[in-house]
């Protein structure tokens, strides 16, 4: 599970990155949508954005198809997590970690990212002693 939440971050982390590639490159060539970004609406919009510039264009295209692909990937992880959330050996201690603090799916992502890996350092009894 630990490995599947890191990947699911970092695809997160990736969207962001691709996000704010067309951002930039849409910006230095002085277009700029003037709503709210992401939505239906917008994606349309970028989807009609051509450039006379071949390189600009296949790069502006790229870094559509970029996004795309780390928003499935993101999707897809988010899928098998939910998927393999109900036989994971450690669901109970999350659930009792989250509970007293009030940490949600709405809540901080760094956090709950931070429960799993604590939930997983306490997977197995500590020893003590020599």
């Amino acid at each position: 599970m630990r490995d599947l939440v890191r990947a699911c971050s970092a695809s997160k982390k990736d969207t962001k990155i691709a996000r704010q590639r067309i951002q930039s490159l849409l910006l230095r060539v002085g277009r700029i949508y003037d709503k709210k970004s992401w939505t239906k609406r917008h994606r349309i919009w970028l989807a009609n954005q051509t450039f006379s510039n071949a390189s600009r264009q296949i790069a502006f295209q790229h870094y559509l198809q970029a996004l795309e692909q780390s928003q499935n990937r993101t999707e897809q992880l988010e899928q098998e997590i939910n998927r393999l959330l109900g036989e994971w050996s450690l669901k109970d201690i999350v659930i009792q970690l989250q509970a007293p603090k009030g940490i949600t799916k709405v809540g901080n992502k760094e956090v709950r990212r931070l429960l799993y890996e604590a939930a997983w350092s306490y997977r197995s009894n500590a020893k003590i002693g020599s």
